[in-house]
């Protein structure tokens, strides 16, 4: 069984990103933070969302700052963190 307590780093993908994952399983994730710094800038945007997966969903964009979170949510794609993509 894969667990991790605290699960960080970064990625780059249009910009950089940096994420922490709290209580991180092999499919599921107690708390999971990102905030981005984009290449391409937009306006203001906002979403808060529940259920798909997910207890609560928040993202924020202003400009090229980003910023998101999920709450006792699907653990994040591969890429962010893992190294095997086999699974």
């Amino acid at each position: 069984m894969d667990f991790k307590i605290v699960d960080f780093g970064y990625n780059e993908d249009f910009g950089g990103e940096w994420y922490l994952t709290l209580l991180k399983g092999r499919n599921f994730s107690f708390l999971q933070v990102e905030f981005d710094w984009s290449v391409y800038g937009s306006g203001l945007y906002l979403q808060m969302s529940c259920g798909y997966g997910r207890l609560l969903s928040f993202l924020f964009v202003l400009g090229k700052l980003g910023f998101s979170f999920d709450l006792c949510g699907h653990t994040w794609p591969k890429g962010r963190g893992d190294d095997d993509e086999s699974e």
